[in-house]
């Protein structure tokens, strides 16, 4: 009996306290974030060609539907293939469907007819032979951006969608042109992400305890009124309940900043996300849910998680830091960087150089002779620049060559010289 009392009394503990609660309160947020790839030339061109015959119909397609998002998602642009600022290059490397059937043995229950003494029907097992519907769908497009007439090159990318699923009896399977439709809704929408801002929606978990009843204008979206209701509130006594107050702080700023209307406001903002989520981790470091993503908690039927609180915020800080050091450069007449983290210099090759020759055909060696003879390199040697060099086919002794060539060691030389590591944390003003 003692057990069970335990047991039911066991949420009723967890709610007493500071924290989350059983039962989450949730939020949305909901962000738009700037553009990877940042195009100054407004007036766009895009060009589509395919592999081989088989995928220009797919190439036209895909530059129709990417020429009305670009319009939709960035009203500065319009398409003009008369004399246009900035170019967009489409090439379908593989369209190619594929399906087969398969025989697989298994079993079944089938009703014999018969009734046991009790009068229930009787069931037996029996051998079957089943037979599965394979389909499968390869779908690449690699892409670069560039400027016109200078030919100066902006981004460069490869992306790649392959689809292999089974249907019993073949029912529900797509086919070729379901499965092809889909792809290039898929790349359109990867490349509209990149070269455009995007809207998305964030859930996020509300802080419960004796900060519920401000969590009501969180949930409706106001969120500058959480924000007051939370610093009329007296800091905790316990570091460990403060937290929980400090992370809702971090929430407030962070929504107020994604609604700003200029980047410094929002910068502004993001910063005071940061120290406060910050706060919130150093108070509490046990709670999970400040260091960690938990889409899986929003969604139970999400398999991924969602970025963690602060890598989301310094994720945006990044962002928009950019796109406004991009502004304040095109409005003093500049050339900025067009990527998001790109540090190039004239004359440098960056990891869209080397994607530019892979696409070219040019040997490994050529490459490799041209990024050691260049006057300077630019390289992105970050998980995502390397993951693109990766899909633009760069075999791993280019890209041991490239992470050399931005360490500033020549390949295979010992003791590289590692970039010092910045601290996640900021200190509170």
């Amino acid at each position: 009996m003692a057990v069970i009392i335990a047991v039911l009394l066991a949420p009723t503990a967890l709610l007493a306290g500071e924290g989350f609660g059983w039962v989450k309160m949730t939020a949305n947020l909901t962000r738009t974030k700037p553009p990877q790839v940042f195009i100054g030339g407004v007036r766009i061109s895009i060009r589509a060609s395919s592999q081989d015959h088989s995928g220009s119909s797919a190439a036209q397609r895909l530059k129709s539907q990417i020429e009305s998002q670009l319009i939709a998602h960035d009203r500065r642009f319009s398409i003009d293939d008369g004399k246009p600022e900035t170019v967009i290059e489409l090439k379908v490397l593989r369209d190619e469907y594929a399906e087969r059937w398969e025989s697989r043995e298994g079993e079944e229950q089938y009703d014999t007819g018969n009734k046991d003494a009790k009068g229930h029907r009787v069931y037996a097992t029996r051998k079957v032979t089943h037979q599965y519907k394979i389909v499968r769908h390869n779908f690449s497009t690699a892409y670069k951006v560039f400027e016109t007439p200078s030919g100066r090159s902006l981004f460069a990318d490869t992306l790649n969608r392959n689809v292999q699923n089974e249907f019993l009896n073949g029912n529900g399977a797509p086919d070729a042109s379901t499965l092809e439709s889909s792809a290039i809704d898929t790349t359109t929408a990867a490349i509209a992400g990149q070269l455009t801002p995007t809207k998305e929606t964030v859930g996020v978990l509300i802080p419960k305890g004796s900060f519920e009843a401000a969590g009501a204008f969180a949930t409706a979206g106001l969120w500058s009124k959480y924000l007051d209701a939370l610093e009329k509130l007296q800091p905790r006594s316990v570091p460990a309940d403060e937290a929980y107050r400090q992370y809702g702080l971090g929430l407030a700023y962070e929504a107020m900043g994604y609604g700003a209307e200029d980047a410094e406001t929002t910068l502004k903002y993001l910063e005071q996300a940061s120290t406060h989520y910050n706060n919130a981790i150093d108070s509490n470091p046990k709670e999970g849910y400040f260091r960690q993503g938990y889409e899986s908690v929003l969604n139970p039927l999400s398999k991924q998680s969602a970025r963690a609180p602060l890598d989301r915020v310094q994720e945006a800080l990044a962002q928009y830091q950019k796109l406004k050091e991009f502004a304040e450069a095109k409005q003093a007449g500049g050339a900025p960087d067009s990527a998001v983290g790109a540090k190039a210099l004239p004359g440098a090759i960056t990891n869209a150089s080397v994607v530019d020759m892979l696409h070219a055909g040019l040997g490994e060696d050529v490459i490799i002779t041209s990024i050691r003879s260049a006057p300077a390199t630019a390289f992105d040697v970050s998980p995502k620049g390397l993951i693109q060099l990766s899909q633009a086919k760069a075999s791993s002794n280019l890209i041991q060559t490239i992470q050399a060539a931005a360490s500033g060691k020549p390949a295979g030389t010992e003791g590289t010289k590692k970039s010092p590591s910045k601290s996640t944390k900021k200190k509170s003003s």
